[in-house]
């Protein structure tokens, strides 16, 4: 699935859907007055190529495009100064977007309450949100490139919300 809609001469957007290699829903089952507050994963992600997105606390989705959710697993397994984790490989159950171009923040904007704003969502930010009514998790990469995260049977009709904004 892509797509590119020309807004204007100057305001372009680009819709592409973009596969995950792995993604795992890590809790703190114990432990939880360590690291239950905490924003960042604990442990075990160092040197790897993962991107670790906060649902709430003590509660993340760590994805990645090169790591298999096996090698994660077993990279958090073997961590001896984790808290006793649940991980529970859910790859196949996201759908990412790729919104890319000079208009995507005006199309997030369209969909969601919150303040897209470069100075207070600037690259390397990620939050859980609602957009065009479905639960999704933003993440920016850089100032005119996201990547959403979505429930695989929403991505369908997330891609055509996103073609429609653009074109309103």
């Amino acid at each position: 699935m892509m797509s590119e809609v020309k807004m204007s001469a100057v305001k372009t957007v680009r819709v592409t859907e973009h596969r995950l290699r792995a993604a795992l829903r890590v809790q703190v089952l114990s432990g939880a007055d360590r690291w239950g507050d905490s924003r960042e994963l604990p442990c075990g992600v160092q040197g790897l190529d993962v991107q670790v997105l906060c649902i709430a606390p003590g509660d993340w989705l760590a994805v990645s495009d090169t790591v298999t959710a096996a090698e994660l697993s077993q990279r958090w397994s073997g961590e001896p100064s984790a808290p006793e984790l649940s991980i529970v490989d859910v790859t196949h159950e996201y759908a990412v977007l790729e919104l890319d171009g000079s208009a995507a923040r005006e199309i997030l904007a369209k969909g969601c309450g919150l303040d897209l704003h470069p100075e207070r969502f600037p690259p390397g930010s990620d939050t859980r949100t609602r957009l065009a009514k479905i639960a999704v998790h933003i993440a920016c990469r850089a100032t005119q490139h996201f990547l959403l995260y979505v429930t695989r049977s929403y991505a369908n009709y997330l891609a055509e919300w996103l073609e429609d904004a653009a074109r309103a």
